[in-house]
């Protein structure tokens, strides 16, 4: 169950977490739990590439002399296609971007953490 706003990484440690506690507990009680399958990994990296897309038009929508334009549909079809490490350096790139645009401050203060997560989630699936 992905989650799109606040800290979708520390959630999905914490439902692994949950997910190791039911492995636990239902090896004594003999009731399988299903581990997630690439489709519900693959929506859970999309869900965190909407997180960054709707903090983007947060600070846009706060800085609305900037103008910046955030098309993230390539990176959307890497993560659908497993190129984690072509999606990192594009959301690398795009950080890089909306720093550029915004200044360090606003980034830092809505997007910035949003794409250094996904990029910690995509890490650690490589």
């Amino acid at each position: 169950m992905p989650q799109i706003y606040g800290q979708p990484e520390k959630n999905m440690q914490n439902s692994s977490n949950n997910r190791q506690q039911q492995t636990s507990s239902s090896s004594s009680s003999g009731s399988p739990v299903q581990e997630p399958t690439i489709n519900d990994v693959r929506q859970a990296r999309l869900a965190l590439l909407q997180g960054v897309n709707a903090s983007i038009e947060m600070l846009k929508k706060s800085q609305p002399t900037v103008s910046f334009n955030s098309n993230t549909t390539h990176i959307e079809q890497l993560l659908k296609t497993d190129q984690l490490k072509e999606a990192i350096v594009e959301l690398e790139n795009l950080q890089a971007d909306v720093i550029k645009a915004f200044g360090q401050e606003a980034a830092n203060k809505q997007v910035v953490p949003q794409i250094e997560n996904l990029i910690g989630v995509l890490k650690k699936q490589l």
